[in-house]
């Protein structure tokens, strides 16, 4: 859990998420509402002292107890608005993290992909993304069907394979899988109604998952002030 230009944001085992306030508000007076303290017991004894002891009972908060927990959580995970980059280790990549760029990084649902060197990682929270892709690395998976269906849509109107669009179908998932934007290049999807586009879009943008994909319009691009 961490505050960040005043928003909340949570690891959820692969990317970090926003959170409402109310939920956070919500969580700590549920956490509140459980909640035990201590006070001291007084009590006679037989020969009329009084006795002292140690003794717990529920918190019972009202309103402000709520907003001072919260104040104290906000205060302890505050972190400065240009303190952490996306990808970015939180604590700059330490044991066997150590010497791994987060840029080569790809999390998925079963720990942390080195693109470069196709090795895995156990997830962890000090990896700050806001991406994390909705399925598990498996380095034995076969896409036979997927590799067919590609070479399909791209062979030529008199039936020749044409394996430089396949390669370069492959470079595209790839690039987009990474998150990387070193490229600075734009893939362009041409044919004829029926040819596959939409089916590999579609591929595309469960691989990615949903909420890293958007649809502009063509015409969003259209001045200089498209994309805002």
């Amino acid at each position: 859990l961490l505050r960040m230009q005043y928003q909340w944001w949570d690891w959820n085992g692969a990317a970090y998420t926003l959170i409402e306030d109310a939920t956070i508000h919500s969580e700590i007076k549920k956490f509140a509402d459980d909640a035990k303290e201590n006070y001291i017991k007084k009590a006679m004894d037989a020969q009329g002292g009084i006795t002292r002891t140690m003794a717990t009972r529920p918190f019972n908060p009202v309103p402000g107890n709520v907003d001072a927990i919260y104040k104290m959580l906000a205060d302890e995970e505050h972190k400065a608005k240009d303190a952490l980059a996306t990808p970015s280790w939180r604590d700059g990549g330490t044991g066997e993290y150590a010497g791994l760029d987060p840029r080569n990084l790809i999390s998925l649902q079963n720990g942390l992909l080195d693109i470069t060197t196709r090795k895995m990682y156990p997830a962890t929270p000090q990896f700050f993304t806001y991406t994390g892709l909705p399925l598990a690395y498996d380095p034995d998976a076969m896409p036979v069907r997927w590799l067919s269906f590609i070479d399909e849509v791209t062979r030529t109107k008199d039936g020749k394979p044409r394996p430089e669009l396949g390669a370069l179908m492959q470079e595209m998932f790839g690039y987009l899988l990474s998150g990387s934007t070193r490229k600075q290049k734009v893939f362009f999807l041409m044919g004829d109604p029926g040819a596959g586009k939409g089916t590999i879009l579609r591929i595309m943008a469960l691989l990615i998952g949903a909420p890293n994909v958007c649809y502009p319009a063509i015409d969003d691009f259209t001045d200089r002030f498209g994309l805002l």
